[in-house]
C-alpha cells in the first residue's frame, strides 16, 4: 500500500425524514451478488 492511499473510504448520508444509508469501498475487494466481500 502507498503512502497517502486510503484503503477504504465509507459515506454516510441522513435523510431529513431520518433514514440512514451507509456504503462502503476497501481497496482491492468488491462486493458479490451475495453482498460477501471477495478479493480483486
Amino acid at each position: 500500500m502507498v503512502a497517502g492511499s486510503p484503503f477504504a473510504t465509507v459515506e454516510i448520508t441522513v435523510m431529513q425524514s431520518g433514514t440512514i444509508g451507509v456504503s462502503g469501498e476497501i481497496a482491492d475487494y468488491s462486493r458479490d451478488a451475495e453482498g460477501n466481500w471477495t478479493a480483486n
